[in-house]
């Protein structure tokens, strides 16, 4: 190890007096790595006891005990009457299309060929919600129809 790469890596490290093997070794062999080593420490250590900045480790564990209390992960589900309330609202929004003035004004425009595609994308977005829907709640889907089919 080069006295750059100890230099580098001690001043990297949080707590100087634990350092690595290779790093120890280096200080064994070599004096003035080992003097600038103390002379960072000693000085360290008068920064950390002059500053205004110090934290108590109670305040610390208080801090930590909080962390661990809390949940990592909430998660929210959206309601089936949501689910359907969006549904309802999409499909009376491909039914309801038919009559809006954008509509009717490129039927006007481009003829009345433009019924078909039009209805074959909005037919395309609702089987897509579906398939969002179906799959995201596949788990209460399938206990729904179990439960179903046991009554019949």
């Amino acid at each position: 190890m080069k006295c750059e790469e100890f230099i580098a890596g001690f001043l990297e490290s949080d707590d100087f007096s634990n350092t690595g093997l290779k790093m120890k070794l280096h200080m064994l062999r070599c004096a003035n790595c080992k003097k600038e080593a103390r002379k960072i420490t000693a000085i360290m250590k008068d920064l950390r006891a002059t500053s205004p900045y110090r934290m108590n480790s109670s305040v610390s564990n208080i801090i930590m005990s909080q962390i661990l209390v809390q949940e990592s992960f909430k998660e929210s589900r959206i309601t089936w009457r949501k689910w359907l309330l969006i549904g309802a609202v999409i499909f009376f929004s491909l039914f309801l299309i038919n009559f809006s003035d954008s509509f009717i004004w490129l039927k006007s425009e481009f003829g009345a060929n433009l019924t078909v595609p039009i209805s074959i994308v909005l037919g395309s977005v609702f089987t897509l919600y579906a398939i969002i829907v179906t799959g995201i709640n596949y788990e209460s889907m399938q206990s729904v129809i179990i439960n179903y089919l046991k009554k019949l």
